[in-house]
């Protein structure tokens, strides 16, 4: 229904600027942002991250993912695990948070307050539990940041990729 309303209201070319589903400066150029951003990034991450094992070390709370049980499965299992983590749930997640979420509440709100509100969301409610919501919160903070500066959602996406690339295959080669 709320689908119809906006449908109605503003046109296909408004909707997909809103979302952030533009080619920004150029597909190319997005995605090497991305990365860029994601590399320049990293102390935020570091920092969210030693926060969690702070949480983990002196709370005794054990953090995971149910993806850890799928890291056992054969080449075609780990293929589809690389292509629901590296590529359905970037476009899927950005989509929903830096796309909607995040350009809903910037139209009301500073960066400086929309970036934290949804970054916290986002952290929560991942699997992982909540000693590692100072870390995807990091993460995500990163990904609101090139949101903003990009306009387009092609270097969040990257960057979430790449971050999701990282860590599932830090995971296989160290948890294997």
């Amino acid at each position: 229904m709320i689908w119809k309303w906006v449908a109605l209201r503003t046109s296909t070319a408004q909707r997909r600027e809103a979302f952030g589903w533009h080619r920004g400066r150029g597909f190319i150029r997005e995605v090497g942002a991305g990365v860029a951003g994601y590399l320049a990034g990293m102390p935020v991450i570091a920092v969210g991250f030693f926060v969690t094992i702070i949480l983990i070390r002196y709370t005794g709370t054990a953090t995971g993912s149910p993806i850890m049980q799928e890291l056992d499965g054969g080449p075609w299992e780990l293929v589809g695990l690389y292509g629901v983590a590296c590529v359905f749930a970037p476009v899927m997640e950005e989509t929903m948070f830096r796309g909607a979420l995040f350009h809903h509440l910037r139209q009301r709100w500073r960066w400086t307050l929309s970036a934290p509100i949804v970054s916290f969301i986002f952290a929560m409610l991942h699997p992982q539990g909540w000693v590692a919501v100072p870390a995807l919160g990091a993460i995500a903070i990163v990904l609101a940041a090139l949101r903003e500066w990009r306009g387009s959602l092609i270097a969040p996406v990257a960057a979430h990729a790449c971050n999701n690339f990282l860590a599932l295959t830090l995971a296989l080669l160290l948890l294997k």
